[in-house]
């Protein structure tokens, strides 16, 4: 990466498209999350989360000769996961509740983005393709999804990875009544299909039961409500009050959220020591807030 005023430039290579599908002139460029959207996360729910995270991503990035809603998903993702990784040391990673199939073990697990393989674009895989379905006698184009087709929703979320994946124009209904309708056959075309197509960060994360020491592959669904995770706007404000009694220093709305958790560690750093100075000569401060 090369970094531009404040934004890194992507090596498409290093993307889970490589780049392949978008113009050779094409340009990604992205910043970390500042304060303002971090605050903005905190609104994040269910009912509002593909819209939030689009906006804030769009806020991020610049593209050149590409358009946003023509970003393949699989890039998408990958963008929400290098401005979580490079916003914030706090809240990078996802918290596993897990139990032990062989000897009924309950554990939490910490994942790190960086635990999470990405899975690179195979020409010879991942590329479009026509199948045959053949119960239901029909051939069906598949690609790799857009942004734009994250308006294919359903309750069902294997259903709505096959919605993204056909390239078919139809109402969500129609798709959703033609995928439940599939034969067993037909659908296990189309599952292996669109699994052998997929690109982008693999969900499988291995780990071993700290009581019998079983292996224990977990498969993570990540919805994009949980894609940056809970953020409080309680905590958020909190830290930047704190920041501001200590240092007298006016966060601006525009600052990068990675340096105030610095300064949020250096103040708390600052106040513990005040803490225990204080302790050590019998409740005298010695040590003055002007001297921090």
């Amino acid at each position: 990466m090369e970094l531009y005023n404040n934004y890194w430039k992507l090596i498409k290579e290093e993307i889970p498209s490589k780049g392949y599908f978008y113009k050779p002139d094409s340009v990604i460029k992205i910043r970390p999350l500042n304060v303002q959207e971090v605050k903005y996360l905190s609104t994040l729910c269910p009912q509002n989360a593909t819209d939030v995270i689009n906006e804030i991503v769009q806020k991020c990035i610049i593209l050149e000769n590409i358009q946003f809603d023509e970003l393949l998903l699989a890039d998408r993702e990958y963008l929400i996961f290098w401005l979580r990784a490079n916003s914030f040391s706090i809240n990078n990673g996802y918290e596993l509740h897990l139990k032990c199939d062989k000897c009924g073990e309950q554990f939490n697990k910490e994942v790190q983005l960086a635990e999470f393989p990405t899975i690179l674009l195979d020409e010879s895989k991942a590329m479009d393709r026509i199948i045959d379905l053949p119960d239901c006698n029909l051939q069906v184009r598949l690609r790799q999804p857009r942004i734009k087709d994250l308006k294919k929703v359903s309750n069902d979320y294997i259903i709505e990875l096959f919605m993204r994946y056909m390239d078919i124009d139809a109402p969500n209904k129609t798709l959703e009544t033609f995928l439940n309708g599939l034969s067993a056959l037909d659908y296990s075309i189309l599952k292996n299909n669109v699994d052998d197509m997929f690109i982008g960060f693999d969900r499988k994360i291995t780990t071993y039961c700290p009581k019998c020491g079983e292996a224990y592959t977990y498969k993570i669904e990540i919805t994009d409500s949980g894609l940056f995770g809970k953020v409080n706007v309680g905590d958020v404000l909190d830290m930047i009050l704190r920041i501001c009694k200590y240092t007298n220093y006016q966060i601006p709305e525009t600052q990068p959220w990675w340096e105030v958790e610095i300064m949020h560690q250096n103040v708390t750093k600052m106040i513990e020591e005040e803490k225990q100075q204080m302790e050590k000569d019998d409740g005298k401060i010695t040590m003055s807030r002007a001297s921090l």
